[in-house]
């Protein structure tokens, strides 16, 4: 078993990234009024928010990007640098 750690970035941010792939998906798709959205700030992160809603029994927000397939038998983990406000989220 190899013990060397190998990384590969799928995405960085920066001041100057066009969010033209990125989209946000929303309860909207299924009758809620949940809504959010995804901008660089001047720091240039990529800022994720929004207002979740349970009405019309729906409640959730995201945000896609389409990374192009690769093979990840060589991985074990993914690692994410996110900044949170202590709510749970999910990585798919």
């Amino acid at each position: 078993m190899n013990n060397s750690t190998h990384f590969e970035t799928i995405y960085t941010f920066t001041a100057v990234s066009k969010l033209n792939n990125w989209r946000t998906v929303n309860d909207t798709v299924m009758g809620g009024v949940s809504y959010s959205h995804i901008k660089v700030n001047e720091e240039g992160n990529g800022v994720f928010t929004g207002k979740v809603s349970l009405k019309n029994n729906a409640g959730f927000c995201s945000v896609r990007y389409p990374l192009p397939r690769k093979p990840i038998g060589k991985f074990h983990s993914f690692v994410l640098k996110v900044y949170g406000d202590g709510k749970a989220y999910q990585f798919i």
